[in-house]
C-alpha cells in the first residue's frame, strides 16, 4: 500500500494468505494498519488509535507516546489494550489461532493537544507489527 499516489512511499506491506485471484486475506501486516484494504484471516481484525506526545509536535503530526489498540473477532472485541513498547497478544478462540500486535513508532495528530488547531497538511503515519497464526485445514 503506497502513500497518496502509485510510486509513493510505501506505509504497508501485507503477506497474502491463498492464490491469486482468490488471496483475499492478509496473514501478516507491517506498517500503518490503517491503510491496508485487505482482510486479515481468521475475521480478525485490528485498529490502532495513536496519542500524541502534544510537546513534540509539528504543524498536524506529533509523536506518538503510545497506541490503543482494539482486536476483534468478528463483531466481539477480545483484546484491547495501550502499547508502548509492548505487545498485545490474543489466544482465546478455541481453534488454535492468535493475533500478535506489536505498535513499532509513530505519530499522531495534533489536534487533540491545547496549543494546536485543526489545519491541513500531513496525516500522521505509525508502524505496527501484526502477525497472525491460524491452523488451517
Amino acid at each position: 500500500m503506497s502513500f497518496g499516489q502509485a510510486g509513493g512511499k510505501w506505509i504497508a506491506l501485507e503477506k497474502l494468505y491463498g492464490s491469486k485471484p482468490s488471496a483475499n486475506y492478509a496473514i501478516d501486516e507491517i506498517g500503518d494498519i490503517g491503510s491496508p484494504p485487505t482482510s486479515l484471516v481468521g475475521d480478525y481484525s485490528v485498529n490502532g488509535a495513536t496519542v500524541p506526545n502534544c510537546s513534540v509536535c509539528t504543524g498536524t503530526i506529533c509523536t506518538a507516546d503510545s497506541s490503543d489498540v482494539t482486536t476483534t473477532s468478528g463483531t466481539r472485541v477480545v483484546a484491547e489494550t495501550p502499547l508502548l513498547g509492548k505487545s498485545l497478544f490474543f489466544n482465546g478462540r478455541s481453534d488454535a489461532s492468535n493475533v500478535n500486535v506489536t505498535f513499532v513508532d509513530g505519530h499522531a495528530s495534533s489536534v487533540s493537544c491545547p496549543a494546536y488547531s485543526l489545519m491541513t497538511g500531513v496525516q500522521p503515519i505509525s508502524d505496527y507489527l501484526v502477525l497472525l497464526f491460524l491452523r488451517l485445514v
